[in-house]
Formats: C-alpha cells, sequence, structure tokens
C-alpha cells in the first residue's frame, strides 16, 4: 500500500494534497513500526553491563519474597507501558485514517473519524487512578546488601527513564505529524514520570529531563491542568512555576498557598470538586506554614462548602464546627452557624440539629443569617416530630420577621394542617397571605392552585345545599 500511495505522488497536481500526501506516508510509516509491543528485559534498552549485574543479584537471591516483589514493580511498569502504546497505536492509526478520508474519500461519512472513548485525557487519568497506590508502595529491602540495593535502585531508575523516553519519543512523532492530538499524546506521555516520582517530590529538576516539545509555554499549561486533575497540586504548581519563567514573566511568583488557593477555585468552576478539596487542606495547611493564619477561617469555610457541594454534608458541617470553635467574629460565627445547620439539615441529622441549637439565639440583634437558621430550626423539628416545639419556633419566627419570604412555607404548613382538620376557610385565608404577601415565594403556585380548588369545592357544597 506504500508503494501504491508513494506512486500517486508523481500524478498529484495539487500542492496541498502533496502535503497530506507526504504526512500519510509519515502517519503509515508511524503506524507499522510503533504497534504495541511486549517488553521483556534484553527489550528495556539497559547497558549490557548493568543487566549482567541484575540478573546475578536475581539469582542470588532468587528464592527470596523480595526479589518477586521488584520484578513484580518492574512488571508494572511494563504493564503501564503497554497501556499506553497501545492508545498511542490507536492515536496514530485515527490519524492515519483521517489523512486517508481526506486524500482518497474513502466511504463513509464525512470529516474526521471520531475519537474512541475514553480520551486521552481521561485515558491517562484512569492510568494513573489505577496504578498510583502500587507504585506509592515501598518495596521490601531486607536481605539485600547496600551495594545491591544501590544496583537495584539504579536498574529501577534506568527502566523507568527507557519506558518514559520511549513512550516520549514516540509522542514528540505522534505530535510532529498531527498537532490535533498533542493534549491526548502530551498527557500519555506525562504518566510514567507521574507514577514514579510522587507528587510533593516533583520539581524543577523533573520538568527539565522532559522532552523539549513538552515543555513549551503552551504544553506546560496542557501539563498543570492534566496534574491538577491527576491530584497532584504540587506537581501543577511546578508546572505553573516553570512556564512563568519560560515566558519572561518578571512579576512575582506566587507562593504555594496562594497557588493551590487559585486552583481549588478554577477547579470548582468546572466541578472537579475532589481535587478541589485537595487543594483547599493544601491550602489550609499551607497558610499555617506560611504566617497567614488570618485566612484559615475562610479556607476552612469554604472546604465546608466544597464538601457539601460533592455530596458530603456531614462532613461539611463537621468542618463549619471546627471553625466555630475558635471563630469570634460576630458575622462569621453567624454565618457559620447558619452552614451547619445548612448542612446537618442536608445529612438528614435533624435530633443533632434539635439538641444542638436547643438555645440558639436569635433574638440578638447583632447576629447574621438569623432567619435562615431559624427557619431550618423549624424545619428540623418538624422533621423530628418535636411539634409543640416547632409551633414555638414558628410563632417566633412570624412575630420578628413577619415580611421574611421564608414565612410563606410556615404560613402553607398552618394551611394544610388546618385543610386536614377540615378547616377549609382558614385554609383558604392562609394561602391567601401567601399570595398578596409573598410573590416571590417558590410555593406561590401550589398556593393559588389549592386555593382555587378549594374555593371550587366550597361552591359546589353551596349549590348542592341549595335547596
Amino acid at each position: 500500500m506504500i508503494t501504491q500511495f508513494a506512486g500517486a505522488l508523481s500524478v498529484v497536481r495539487n500542492p496541498r494534497r502533496t502535503i497530506i500526501l507526504g504526512a500519510l506516508l509519515s502517519h503509515m510509516l508511524l503506524v507499522s513500526t510503533g504497534s504495541v509491543w511486549a517488553i521483556v528485559p534484553s527489550e528495556r534498552g539497559l547497558a549490557p553491563s548493568l543487566e549482567d549485574e541484575f540478573q546475578e543479584v536475581i539469582h542470588r537471591h532468587d528464592d527470596a519474597p523480595e526479589i518477586k516483589s521488584f520484578l513484580d514493580r518492574l512488571a508494572m511498569v511494563d504493564e503501564v507501558a503497554r497501556h499506553i502504546d497501545v492508545r498511542l497505536d490507536a492515536i496514530r492509526r485515527r490519524a492515519a485514517e483521517d489523512l486517508m478520508r481526506e486524500v482518497v474519500r474513502l466511504p463513509g461519512k464525512g470529516g474526521k473519524v471520531p475519537e474512541e472513548p475514553p480520551s486521552g485525557m481521561l485515558c491517562a487519568l484512569e492510568i494513573i487512578a489505577k496504578y498510583s497506590p502500587a507504585f506509592a508502595e515501598a518495596l521490601q529491602v531486607l536481605p539485600f546488601s547496600e551495594q545491591e540495593l544501590c544496583l537495584l535502585r539504579q536498574y529501577y531508575a534506568a527502566a523507568v527513564k527507557s519506558a518514559a523516553d520511549r513512550i516520549i519519543d514516540q509522542g514528540g512523532a505522534i505530535v510532529a505529524e498531527d498537532l490535533g492530538s498533542k493534549q491526548e499524546v502530551l498527557t500519555l506521555c506525562l504518566v510514567i514520570p507521574l507514577l514514579h516520582t510522587p507528587d510533593e517530590c516533583w520539581s524543577q529538576n523533573d520538568i527539565e529531563t522532559l522532552a523539549t516539545w513538552m515543555r513549551q509555554p503552551e504544553t506546560l499549561q496542557i501539563c498543570e491542568d492534566f496534574a491538577l486533575s491527576a491530584g497532584r497540586p504540587f506537581t501543577a504548581y511546578q508546572f505553573a512555576l516553570h512556564r512563568q519563567r519560560l515566558s519572561g514573566n518578571d512579576g512575582e511568583e506566587p507562593s504555594y498557598a496562594e497557588y493551590v488557593i487559585k486552583a481549588a477555585e478554577r477547579l470548582e468552576a468546572i466541578q472537579e470538586l475532589t481535587t478541589a478539596i485537595t487543594c483547599v487542606k493544601i491550602a489550609i495547611e499551607a497558610v499555617a506554614k506560611e504566617g497567614l493564619g488570618n485566612r484559615l477561617a475562610d479556607l476552612r469555610i469554604k472546604l465546608a462548602e466544597l464538601y457539601s457541594l460533592a455530596g458530603h454534608p456531614a462532613l461539611g458541617a463537621a468542618e463549619c464546627k471546627q471553625v466555630l470553635e475558635s471563630e469570634t467574629d460576630l458575622y462569621q460565627r453567624g454565618y457559620l452557624l447558619f452552614l451547619r445547620a445548612k448542612y446537618l439539615y442536608d445529612a438528614k441529622l435533624y435530633e443533632t440539629i434539635v439538641h444542638e441549637y436547643a438555645h440558639y439565639q436569635f433574638d440578638s440583634t447583632d447576629a447574621t443569617y438569623v432567619p435562615e437558621t431559624l427557619y431550618i430550626i423549624w424545619v428540623a423539628h418538624r422533621k423530628a416530630d418535636s411539634r409543640d416545639r416547632a409551633d414555638e419556633l414558628k410563632a417566633n419566627f412570624l412575630k420578628r420577621f413577619p415580611d421574611s419570604i421564608l414565612a410563606a412555607d410556615m404560613y402553607f404548613s398552618d394551611a394544610m394542617s388546618a385543610m386536614a382538620h377540615g378547616k377549609y376557610d382558614e385554609a383558604v385565608r392562609l394561602l391567601e397571605i401567601i399570595e398578596q404577601r409573598f410573590p416571590g415565594s417558590r410555593i406561590l403556585d401550589k398556593a393559588k392552585g389549592i386555593k382555587v380548588r378549594l374555593q371550587r369545592n366550597r361552591k359546589r357544597e353551596e349549590i348542592a345545599s341549595d335547596p
């Protein structure tokens, strides 16, 4: 087939078509030579002398479980590399098919072949998520001498570097022919380096070892975003610093605390809440170390909010409680009391609200979020079947906050209670209060509909009873 397309080059008159055909040939060569392959020790590309010394250690301790553990780790590196090879091979073939479709108009719909799910980013994240725990485990070293340990570390580092370099070389060749695959390929090329070096140990030196094509300003931004998505904020921070220095920006570099705070905001905006939570936790530790203790309360409140958004309201409530123990600012305390009540309610911990807020000072003139907090306490008492206390809270609320839109819910509950006891005129009166005084209430339409039905039923009864 390559010969067939090479012959076609001599008769093509369109210069653009000639360029595309040339790219197509390059892709076909990559596909034909870059297929997935199984890795054996002799193919790791390591120095023969290092390989020989390694084999001697293996034979010397062939019955030791620690050797098996070490070999399993090497096999895991090879397994990860094969996962990446499969994806890179798919990218090559997809790019070649796109070019063939454009040049020779293969049968089928026009345009590019759709990407196969999962995308490169997702695939890379899945690999990291799957193998990170195993790579984080320390290898057992008991039966080895210091010299043997040094050799094993050297061999392992060389094996990892060989696998990473091979993949990065392949990735660079693919990106050179198909710029559209850059982000997908780049994230795959980062997998082995990130698995090998823990987040807290990632440094500028690690970035310098990456290929030049991976260290451009636009690619460093992709690296930073990928590291954040992978739950590696310190790695992302290092990529951000490297990008700033490379771009010639003479501005002051952000501290780690400042960076992770901003990163958490970005992650929250795109709903990557788990990593946002990780960033805020790190920010809490960092601001304490950097002497920025005045920001701790705000960060812990943000952490509570993120817990709630991520579907863990009980954790958010617990975070609020910790801040309340040391917070003295009245505005902040009012907001925290409201948040804790809200999150406890969301977690269906009604009894906790009943007991914890039994002495809530809703009459305090300098408290904040009083109507909202009192409303939650009232609903919690109803859920906990503490009706007498709920009625007391409602009376206090309506007396203190008669114009609060939350009062509409209280009038509505009274209307439903009146209906249940056959007091339809009273129910209509209460529903009319909602309609007249709270036009912005979320239950307005519902209240109107019930009132109309009650009035219609009453009219029918009057007609039926009229002689």
